[in-house]
């Protein structure tokens, strides 16, 4: 008798924790991506593009203060991509909290800046998660970019 009822018992378990599906990678789903455009008309230099920057702001008293936080070289990742764990590791703070700027070493006066960053989503199901909304604003300009996966192209 007593082995019947171990049996039963490692069945549920078995069975109560079979996995449905693949656990899909929100972090990727809510990731914004980004490519300095490289060739072209309004295209950046080899020069830009080695001498490229990205600069971590922290937004705080009701975003009406920016204190520079973290700075990393782009230099070879262009496409480059935000989320939590890229190209800054945020542990305790959600990435869209921050302010984003992008400069170059070889021209102080030419600076992109990504604020306003704004994600919902949502799962449908068990499955899969999609957003209702993926926007950000550049240089002010705001663009929505919701149910693209393709990097935002950023011209000179």
């Amino acid at each position: 008798m007593k082995f019947s009822a171990i049996l039963a018992v490692l069945s549920f378990a078995i069975l109560g924790c079979t996995k449905i599906c693949d656990e899909p990678n929100v972090n990727e789903i809510n990731a914004f991506k980004f490519e300095l455009k490289s060739s072209g008309d309004n295209s950046f230099s080899e020069e830009d593009l080695n001498q490229s920057y990205l600069v971590r702001y922290f937004i705080a008293f009701g975003d009406s203060l920016n204190f520079p936080q973290d700075t990393i070289s782009l230099q070879g990742k262009n496409p480059f991509t935000l989320t939590n764990f890229e190209p800054f590791r945020n542990d305790s703070i959600a990435f869209v909290r921050y302010n984003y700027a992008i400069g170059f070493e070889n021209n102080d006066t030419l600076k992109y800046v990504i604020t306003q960053i704004k994600i919902n989503g949502k799962y449908v199901g068990e499955c899969v998660y999609e957003n209702d909304l993926k926007r950000f604003a550049l240089n002010g300009q705001t663009y929505d970019v919701t149910g693209i996966n393709e990097p935002f192209l950023i011209s000179k």
